[in-house]
């Protein structure tokens, strides 16, 4: 069925390596369509560790995709698709852990979920209607992570590099960029204006045709 004959919610995954620039681009996409778009993260569906020690979450290797809740996130994709509202966990990345309070959201006509694993879950790829890869070399990802978890995760220049080297890298190059075939679009070099223009002209386009 063509996506204009519909009238469930239209979904649209971006996925692509760690800091090549998909939370950028899901968020400029999402300033320019406004209410009629609900902003996932798939980062939000991190397995709970509050069972562990912090010795054995340091350890935890959050680049495989058994890392995150999968299931629960397509559990909710369907709910929101079906027309209900979900509760999205609240994950806090210092302590590992989920808050005990999810965030409540509503359906809206356009919902676009991000993360990095997005595609290399098959029940998840299939889920979303569009699928756009955010590609960008290695040095600037890198460059990129050590920024953000430095100022937004409070973590360490040591294990950050110790991380990218022992699991971010490796499971790169086995789930992550395999899984850019799936993609509908592929926008190089991180997020940028044409790509923006291209995207949101598609999804007001799809909007119009649904009425």
């Amino acid at each position: 069925m063509a996506l204009s004959e519909h009238k469930s919610p239209v979904v649209i995954g971006i996925a692509g390596g760690s800091g090549s620039g998909k939370t950028t681009l899901a968020r400029a996409i999402a300033k320019r369509l406004g209410k009629q778009l609900l902003h996932l993260e798939f980062d939000s569906y991190y397995k709970d560790l509050a069972h562990q020690t912090s010795a054995e979450r340091a350890k935890a290797n959050f680049d495989h995709p058994d890392s995150l809740d999968a299931a629960l996130l397509q559990k909710h994709l369907l709910l929101l698709k079906s027309g209900g509202s979900i509760d999205v966990p609240v994950y806090d990345f210092a302590t590992h852990t989920r808050r005990k309070q999810p965030r409540r959201v509503a359906p809206a006509p356009l919902i676009l979920v991000e993360g990095i694993l997005l595609f290399s879950v098959p029940e998840l790829a299939t889920a979303c209607d569009i699928k756009i890869f955010v590609d960008a070399e290695p040095d600037l990802r890198f460059s990129r992570r050590l920024r953000r978890d430095i100022v937004e995760r409070s973590r360490s220049v040591d294990a950050i590099i110790g991380q990218w080297e022992e699991t971010v890298k490796p499971m790169h190059d086995k789930y992550v960029q395999p899984s850019k075939r799936v993609a509908d679009i592929i926008v190089p070099n991180g997020m940028n204006p044409v790509a923006v223009e291209m995207v949101v002209a598609r999804l007001e386009s799809l909007l119009h045709s649904r009425g």
